[in-house]
């Protein structure tokens, strides 16, 4: 018996994604997180437990207190996590079951967003590769950016597999074709595998159409019992399993591919749940990049190691296929914030609310990911309830 089996999310919401000028990190996650807790039924005063993070382009101290504060709520507790990517809205989840299992939250609001490029380009922010450490080590020899240590990595992959620039680009087509469909993504035009071939490098063998956006946006999500899931009447989802791993910080420190994460932390998750990765209708991965995206599939299990770019380049990452991924387009079309809209949309699919990206009856999906350069991974397994 885990805590993590009593808890529900029971509402999600995002604001709009893109430019955004004048928005900041907290009015970003404020309005995410008024309309997550209207979606899932509640008023502000049922919320005791605010859980957040900042962002790193305005990284501030006890960032979920002000949340809180800005919204005007005095919550038992204001917690910040904080552990890469997806990891961190994975981690919030367990700390609000922890919480509620101690009696000391009944319903958590988590909350992540920031002005991703207006703060940058106000000339105020900070560039993610100036928080993560190991500068001195990394930075001479050409490590300047987040996307360098991604490119080592898929450089590695196409030495050892054989994998293609074109196979990459099967990723950004179909993450784009996703986002057409979804009326909040940051970049809804359809792009074809010549445009991709088109696109300047930005980090050999990395494309510009290879890498994630960078986005102004904020994203949130309501978290209490299954019992008050019940009484709400509302859709939610319930976690069925989870894992997560760690090897390292900076990139000079990395193992070697088939010694990353992934695969133990989704391997943990799937043993918790009693399910398979052929259980799964629908998978999410994080996608700093499309090479993210290829080592996701093989750390899944949804093909073999080094068969990620072939798996791709045969269309089965899209929507008709049998488990398709990243069907709200994904940190490459969507928008960038951490990796929280992979977890909503996750939801979204369990509550039957995606649209024209819903996979019909789907009972099962999985979100997965890394933070930092393949440095933390952690894998969640969701189902559906009412």
């Amino acid at each position: 018996m885990s805590v993590l089996d009593g808890i529900a999310i029971v509402g999600v919401a995002e604001t709009a994604i893109g430019k955004l000028p004048g928005r900041s990190a907290i009015s970003l996650q404020a309005e995410a997180g008024v309309a997550a807790v209207a979606a899932a039924g509640l008023a502000k005063d049922d919320i005791d437990g605010v859980f957040s993070f900042s962002g790193y382009s305005q990284a501030m101290m006890l960032h979920a207190a002000r949340v809180a504060e800005h919204l005007g709520l005095r919550p038992e507790l204001a917690v910040v996590t904080d552990v890469g990517g997806p990891g961190t809205h994975h981690a919030a989840l367990m700390n609000v079951a922890a919480a509620i299992d101690a009696g000391m939250c009944t319903a958590a609001l988590c909350t992540y967003g920031e002005n991703g490029i207006s703060i940058r380009r106000s000339g105020r922010g900070r560039a993610p590769g100036t928080l993560t450490g190991g500068e001195d080590f990394e930075a001479p020899y050409g490590q300047i950016a987040m996307i360098s240590g991604y490119a080592l990595f898929a450089q590695r992959h196409m030495h050892l597999y054989g994998t293609t620039s074109e196979q990459l680009g099967a990723v950004a087509v179909a993450s784009r074709y996703h986002a057409s469909l979804n009326d909040n993504a940051h970049k809804r035009e359809p792009i074809t595998l010549d445009d991709h071939q088109a696109s300047p490098m930005i980090s050999s063998p990395l494309r510009r159409l290879d890498c994630s956006l960078i986005s102004d946006a904020g994203g949130a999500f309501v978290v209490t019992s299954i019992e008050r899931a019940r009484s709400l009447g509302v859709p939610y989802a319930r976690v069925l399993g989870y894992g997560a791993a760690a090897t390292h910080h900076t990139p000079s420190q990395a193992p070697d591919l088939h010694e990353l994460g992934g695969p133990v932390s989704a391997g943990r998750a799937f043993e918790r749940s009693g399910l398979t990765v052929a259980d799964a209708d629908a998978v999410y991965i994080h996608d700093a990049c499309t090479f993210s995206v290829v080592a996701g599939v093989e750390a899944l299990g949804l093909c073999g190691e080094g068969e990620g770019g072939p798996y791709a380049e045969s269309g089965a990452l899209a929507l008709d296929s049998k488990c398709p991924v990243n069907l709200h387009g994904g940190m490459l079309s969507h928008g960038h914030a951490g990796g929280v809209f992979h977890l909503l949309d996750a939801v979204r699919q369990l509550q039957g609310t995606a649209g024209r990206r819903q996979v019909e009856g789907a009972e099962v999906v999985v979100a997965h990911g890394n933070g930092g350069v393949f440095s933390t991974f952690s894998t969640m397994v969701l189902g559906g309830g009412r």
